[in-house]
């Protein structure tokens, strides 16, 4: 089958950087492992689509094949379930058929000689997601801007998960968080809706952290320094990671501070908070990026190709993230 692709396919095409990596170090292999599902996850959301839609027309194409095999002639009542004329034994033996097709298509369609079924999703979601204003169209919408909004918030779960592993396992040379080599940058108004009523805590030790660790804080400082940091608010990342990592950082800053990591948490933050409006904090935060052209009051509107475009970097830039992190636990 010869076609152009839909938009909406090229969604989830971000997940081809998503290689599972599995640390050296043993306290970080959880964290990729839950980055990796999430991921993932948000992959095969955008997938999910084009396979219902080439196993619905592939179905009824088997199931016409199966009937003209049988010679059950178009009309025919005898397998329409419920039906007065129904026939059990004569409906049971148009699905055995129609398995059996479906299984020799299969098997063809692994060797090459016949499209997949999501080949064939994808051009049929062509021909169904043509009216911007319809309902297909407008589901499509929504499950585009779930996979902004869950990729981010896998991102943000894996610098604050990763941040307060490190710590947990090297507390004597990360939690005097002494490092200096990130400049603070302005946080929007926006940024804190989702942690309203937070104060940023000082390094200062709760009792109840003490009684509750039985007095030993040595593989819990990472755990109760986190709550020093908005976790939700990609400045506070940023701070987090240049304040624990004071030497040996250049890949670890690299990655942090990417901003491809600004351009989706800007999107994500303007989906979630403005109705996908941009506004004028959106817009000085995307420098770049596929969103960067867009204007203040103008609406995103998602396509495939733009959520790769978002999420692809942020992925990478992620994966080198944990990669850098888990040499500099191992080596310093």
């Amino acid at each position: 089958m010869s076609h152009e692709r839909h938009h909406f396919t090229y969604a989830s095409d971000f997940a081809t950087v998503l290689v599972q990596y599995t640390p050296e170090s043993p306290a970080l292999q959880e964290v990729a492992a839950a980055f990796s599902g999430n991921i993932k996850r948000i992959a095969f959301a955008g997938m999910l689509p084009a396979y219902l839609v080439g196993v619905a027309f592939l179905n009824t194409q088997l199931d016409l094949l199966a009937k003209l095999n049988l010679e059950i002639k178009e009309g025919d009542t005898r397998y329409i379930f419920g039906h007065d004329d129904f026939d059990e034994a004569l409906d049971e033996l148009r699905q055995a058929e129609r398995t059996r097709l479906g299984a020799e298509y299969i098997a063809e369609a692994q060797l090459g000689k016949k499209p997949n079924p999501k080949d064939i999703g994808e051009f049929n979601l062509g021909l169904i997601l043509k009216d911007q204003d319809s309902l297909p169209e407008m589901g499509t919408q929504s499950i585009l801007s779930g996979m902004v909004i869950g990729g981010w918030t896998a991102i943000e779960t894996l610098l604050s998960d990763l941040w307060l592993t490190a710590l947990n396992s090297h507390p004597s040379k990360l939690a005097a968080l002494s490092g200096k080599w990130h400049k603070t940058q302005k946080i929007g108004a926006n940024e804190y809706d989702d942690n309203e009523g937070e104060e940023e805590e000082s390094k200062k030790i709760d009792l109840n952290d003490l009684m509750q660790s039985n007095y030993n804080l040595t593989e819990k400082m990472g755990t109760i320094l986190r709550r020093k940091y908005k976790w939700g608010v990609l400045e506070h990342a940023r701070r987090a990671y240049g304040a624990a990592f004071s030497s040996h950082y250049d890949d670890i800053k690299a990655a942090v501070e990417d901003s491809s990591l600004d351009d989706l948490s800007a999107a994500r933050n303007v989906l979630v908070h403005k109705a996908g409006i941009v506004d004028g904090e959106f817009k000085r935060k995307t420098k770049g990026g596929p969103l960067a052209s867009l204007n203040v009051e103008d609406r995103i509107e998602l396509t495939g190709l733009i959520v790769r475009d978002l999420l692809k970097p942020a992925v990478e830039r992620s994966n080198k993230l944990l990669k850098a992190v888990d040499f500099w636990l191992n080596n310093y």
